[in-house]
């Protein structure tokens, strides 16, 4: 197996001077891969996961917005272009055994992203100490929006790498993809974007951002790709596909999703599940952003649910246009249901897999067992036994869950083990609201109390005396 290591640990003293990054395809490519290593996976194994700050550094929040969202759509995604199949996010809590000791050096962890894998999904962990995630906005305790840029930047960063995983884990056609030589002029009407293609036996990838990837621009586009449906401009339905700034896209043509397949889609999956005849996908945009999708003609004319789409047949396929709103979208055909969303929306989105009722254990079954829900900052699991689903997690203000695929219409509804009792079904959907009570806290005037300390250390006496020392020599 191929390690490589990180191209460095780029502190936070300039976060958003970006000239010191080099994304690791520039100095590694796939090719210097198979040329010392093909017959082994092409895996980064200590790729940067954090931004140092040492005791008198430059803040938490300049590290934290060294490695914010943006760091995160187009440093990943660029390993991500590069047909990466094993990846490891170095220093990501550090240390690991400080994570949870409430002393001055666990302000560094907070600098950390924590982001765990588990049969090949990563699951973003937040270590929260002083600032809290509040759906979609880094709150202080009074529960007001904390306006640092760097903590706010860093809270997205842990989101984003959440969102990414399930997509490649639904994306079987990935773990066979070679990705191709960059252009800027193949499949983009414009050179101010560069496009990967990754390149399956049906299915194809492509990994799109800015050529200089410092840009702050707004660079509008087409997508010109090949289609087993035939060549195709993007979006067929006017408008023009858009990149803000730093940023990146992963457009699919030809991706399997169930029984059928997008032929493509300009916005980027989160994930897909069949549950029975029905599969749910679900799509996601980013802010200002139009998206098109094309699915086969034979699924039938489609409903909407609170959607501004619009849509139009092409022969064999339907293609369906969309604007990017902060309310959920949906698409219904007989079998196949679409949600479009918002990208912070699709933050609050969680693919947890099911134990294995016989022994307990979570499986390698590339989540087969799974539900997919929308909650609170954090789902940490899911069980389910005698018609109900049992789910822990954190959450620190009253906000909505909702199980969108994965259970019996029967199922009812545990939260850290106590049953919700306002559970109901709507639109095929099971919700529940999870209220919050702020706990009761009362703490000791820490100055009054007794404190017992003992000399570890006398080295650091100006009267030790270390003659007796044995001299280290090599």
């Amino acid at each position: 197996m191929l390690t490589l290591p990180t191209e460095g640990y780029y502190p936070g003293d300039h976060p958003t001077e970006w000239t010191d990054l080099t994304p690791l395809s520039l100095t590694y490519t796939y090719q210097n891969h198979i040329q010392q290593s093909p017959s082994s996976p092409y895996a980064v194994l200590e790729y940067q996961g954090g931004a140092p700050d040492p005791w008198g550094g430059v803040g938490l929040d300049k590290c934290a917005a060294k490695i914010n969202q943006h760091f995160t759509r187009v440093f990943v995604k660029e390993l991500v272009s590069r047909s990466i199949k094993i990846l490891n996010l170095y220093m990501a809590c550090f240390p690991p055994s400080l994570s949870c000791i409430s002393v001055s050096l666990t302000r560094r962890i907070d600098v950390w992203r924590d982001k765990l894998g588990q049969h090949g999904s990563l699951r973003g962990l937040y270590v929260l100490r002083s600032r809290r995630f509040y759906q979609g906005e880094p709150r202080d305790r009074s529960g007001e929006v904390v306006t640092s840029y760097g903590t706010q930047q860093w809270a997205y960063g842990v989101c984003e790498a959440k969102i990414e995983a399930p997509f490649l884990r639904a994306s079987g056609a990935y773990l066979t993809a070679i990705p191709q030589n960059a252009t800027s002029t193949e499949f983009v009407s414009t050179p101010d974007l560069r496009v990967v293609p990754i390149v399956g036996d049906k299915t194809r990838f492509y990994v799109v951002r800015h050529t200089d990837y410092t840009s702050l621009n707004r660079t509008s586009y087409k997508l010109n790709v090949p289609t087993s449906a035939g060549n195709i401009s993007i979006p067929l339905l006017g408008g023009e596909l858009s990149l803000h700034g730093r940023d990146s896209k992963i457009h699919v043509t030809d991706h399997e999703i169930g029984r059928t397949k997008l032929i493509y889609s300009s916005a980027e999956i989160f994930t897909w599940k069949t549950y029975g005849s029905k599969t749910l996908l679900i799509l996601y945009g980013g802010d200002g952003e139009e998206h098109e999708f094309a699915v086969p003609s034979s699924l039938g004319k489609p409903h909407f649910e609170g959607s501004n789409a619009t849509t139009r047949t092409y022969g064999s396929f339907r293609a369906i246009h969309w604007l990017v709103q902060e309310r959920r979208q949906v698409v219904h055909f007989e079998n196949v249901e679409i949600h479009l969303l918002w990208r912070n929306d699709a933050y609050r989105h969680w693919v947890l897999d099911l134990p294995d009722a016989n022994d307990g254990l979570i499986k390698p079954t590339l989540g087969k067992s799974s539900i997919i829900a929308k909650g609170p900052y954090l789902l940490r699991n899911a069980t389910y036994a005698d018609n109900v689903l049992h789910l822990t997690g954190d959450f620190n203000a009253t906000t909505t869950l909702e199980i969108l695929g994965g259970i019996p219409s029967n199922s009812s509804l545990s939260f850290n083990g106590r049953p919700l009792s306002n559970a109901q079904w709507k639109n095929g959907r099971l919700q529940a609201e999870l209220v919050f009570e702020s706990p009761a806290l009362n703490l000791p005037v820490f100055s009054e109390l007794q404190w017992r300390s003992i000399d570890s250390l006398p080295e650091v006496s100006n009267n030790y005396d270390d003659s007796a020392w044995i001299e280290a020599a090599i």
